[in-house]
């Protein structure tokens, strides 16, 4: 089974993340979604708890999908960390 992993990060666009997860679940696709912290807040303070903290893990994922907003893409654009997975 294909698994794809989302990142999130802190200041993430809600519609970006949750549409993407729903989509992406009903092929039935694996779908988890790796954060920053176990719990991350997005742009407009609404927070969600991912399934894990982001780590090496990642790299067993078939992709990787970077939801934008404006404060997630510079929290990613600035995390060596996922410049390294990337």
């Amino acid at each position: 089974m294909e698994k794809a992993a989302i990142i999130v990060a802190p200041g993430f666009e809600k519609g970006e993340i949750f549409t993407i997860v729903d989509i992406i679940r009903r092929t039935n696709v694996h779908c988890d979604m790796f954060g920053f912290d176990n719990i991350v807040e997005g742009g407009h303070q609404i927070t969600v708890q991912v399934n894990d903290v982001l780590n090496d893990k990642i790299k067993d994922y078939d992709i990787a999908i970077l939801p934008g907003g404006y404060g997630g893409a510079h929290a990613m654009r600035d995390s060596y960390q996922v410049i390294e997975i990337l």
